[in-house]
């Protein structure tokens, strides 16, 4: 609460520049959102990780590739292997339950 903030200012000031990302949060009761004190090094930190944020490349999934030939052909290829690998699976599955009695 603001009013307790203010009378603990000096050790609130205390907490977040003694100890590196401290936050303090720092809510009112006629207010949903709240403030929130942090030090200068925290939000110098902070900034610059928005900007590097800002400045890199987009997106990338890891394995991500191009395509080389029609999609539909590379398509047909994937769902080919997957039912070869599935057949494989239920067969070992099939083979694993009968030697059970």
């Amino acid at each position: 609460m603001i009013s307790r903030a203010r009378r603990e200012l000096f050790d609130l000031f205390e907490q977040v520049v003694s100890k590196a990302r401290a936050r303090v949060l720092i809510g009112h009761r006629d207010y949903d959102d709240q403030a929130v004190l942090i030090s200068r090094k925290e939000l110098e930190r902070l900034e610059e990780r928005a900007r590097a944020a800002e400045t890199t490349s987009p997106f990338a999934l890891a394995g991500t590739a191009t395509i080389s030939g029609a999609p539909e052909d590379v398509l047909t290829g994937v769902r080919r292997r997957q039912a070869d690998l599935l057949e494989t699976k239920a067969r070992a599955s099939r083979d694993e339950r009968s030697r059970w009695p």
